[in-house]
């Protein structure tokens, strides 16, 4: 009987309907084919939210309806479900296809076992880890046409957003509460000054909306109580300013665009009152060619060039997506642009122009100290040689203004890598081949280069004429 209501509801019409909320924004509801009534996704526009509902409400009409990117299915949103939320789904409501039964308690702990060890690095990110780079214009001058840049993208971007002044985090927060809009942010070498009050935080809000599912808690009044609220962060973003000061981990996000003042006659002014019109026409174009092949462009796997990983896939590979769209011209353009960014990475970072951390720093002196030297030195040689061979770092020159100790080397070793120092006799110290994994993991010495006689296995320490102290000690087999 509920099976036949249930089949009676579904040959019903589609219904759907728009409200708007609090804040003027509309918000899109409807009915789906099992009569569950279903809430999507929130527009600023009203006609962006017409077209929503008619795109569900066509795929309802045509058989063709499933959980759609826009709706949330048994309270997990699939644009930020993590894999372990799914596994877990999956695994309470997933029958056997031959016995109808449910899963078998194995079957149950291996799918566990699979997601909190194998896949743990990514049990936790959005299945959809759709990423939006940020777009950094960039001058080292004023007036070279960034604000006037900036004004095509308000006029074209989707839901855009001109911020101009030091916006507070948590104004950054509540404007992308009802859904993602196009952040562009003006003046930022001001309002990003490393020196201004809240800049981490504003830093953070754009550094975590830099994938799908990123996220920021703020406390929201509720009458006379305060009440934490969780808002994502998603959102494109332009940052415009002259030279900013950004973090290296900011800017590994951003795509650099870099201007300069035109020379002459060869940019036109932008009459905003003649060009309005036809920019209104372009932005619509724009929208309906997004609309049109959305489903292309996620599911595309398009081939970047040699290098371009980790970070950098994640930065170029959504428009590397767009432009094979519109063609392979595109796509080579797209291609000389990654393999250009690549190169001006690797030639900033020999020129050792990007300021490196204090561990990193030290890995790379440590380095060219064990080269050619011995397998273990004690503290005390190793800090000597640091304090005098790179006074500018770690002597009482450095910006730290003290010599390095062995409780501050200690504590760098052990907190950034979890190398601690041994003591195979009276003195403690350090065995090079204690570095040689963080050594090949930062790039400085490639693994097919020597680091010296291999030292216990167990201990990560080091070893004379084969034997461990501390395997001695608890009676283990000698590994070294």
């Amino acid at each position: 009987m509920v099976e036949a209501k249930a089949d009676k509801r579904g040959q019903r019409r589609a219904r759907g309907s728009l409200s708007p909320n609090r804040v003027g924004n509309y918000q899109v509801r409807y009915t789906d084919p099992s009569g569950r009534r279903r809430t999507a996704e929130t527009f600023r526009l009203k006609r962006d939210a017409e077209q929503a509902l008619a795109r569900v409400l066509a795929a309802i009409e045509n058989n063709t309806w499933g959980v759609l990117d826009d709706t949330k299915s048994d309270g997990l949103d699939p644009k930020t479900v993590t894999l372990r939320q799914a596994s877990i789904l999956f695994r309470e409501g997933r029958l056997n296809p031959r016995s109808g039964q449910p899963l078998s308690p194995y079957t149950v702990s291996e799918y566990a076992r699979l997601v909190d060890r194998t896949l743990a690095p990514f049990a936790d990110q959005p299945l959809r880890s759709t990423t939006t780079p940020r777009l950094l214009l960039d001058s080292p001058v004023p007036e070279s046409g960034k604000t006037t840049l900036l004004d095509h993208l308000e006029r074209l971007c989707r839901e855009p957003l001109k911020i101009g002044s030091a916006a507070s985090p948590a104004l950054l927060a509540r404007c992308l509460e009802d859904g993602p809009r196009t952040l562009l942010l003006d003046e930022e070498d001001r309002t990003l000054n490393p020196k201004e009050p809240g800049t981490n935080d504003r830093l953070a809000i754009l550094n975590t909306g830099y994938k799908r599912g990123g996220n920021r808690p703020v406390l929201v009044a509720e009458g006379s109580k305060w009440v934490v609220t969780v808002m994502p962060t998603f959102a494109p973003v332009a940052i415009v300013g002259n030279t900013p000061q950004l973090p290296d981990d900011t800017r590994s996000r951003c795509i650099e665009v870099r201007l300069l003042p035109a020379l002459g006659e060869e940019i036109e002014d932008s009459d905003w009152e003649e060009i309005e019109p036809d920019a209104e026409l372009l932005r619509e174009a724009i929208l309906q060619a997004v609309e049109a092949l959305g489903d292309q462009v996620s599911s595309h796997r398009p081939t970047l060039p040699a290098g371009c990983k980790h970070r950098n896939r994640e930065k170029w590979l959504p428009l590397k997506r767009v432009a094979a769209q519109a063609g392979p011209d595109w796509e080579h353009r797209a291609d000389a642009l990654i393999e250009a960014d690549l190169y001006h990475q690797k030639e900033t970072k020999e020129a050792g122009m990007h300021n490196k951390r204090p561990p990193v720093l030290l890995a790379e002196h440590l380095s060219d100290y064990y080269l050619g030297g011995p397998a273990f030195s004690p503290t005390e040689e190793v800090l000597a040689w640091l304090i005098d061979a790179h006074p500018e770092a770690w002597s009482s020159e450095s910006g730290f203004g003290k010599n390095l100790t062995p409780q501050r080397l200690g504590q760098m070793l052990s907190r950034s890598y979890g190398i601690t120092s041994q003591r195979p006799d009276q003195k403690r110290g350090y065995n090079q081949n204690q570095f040689s994994q963080v050594w090949q993991s930062l790039g400085i010495r490639q693994p097919a280069e020597p680091v010296g006689p291999v030292g216990c296995l167990v201990h990560n320490g080091p070893t004379r004429e084969g034997h461990c102290a501390q395997c001695e000690l608890e009676a283990r087999p000698l590994p070294g």
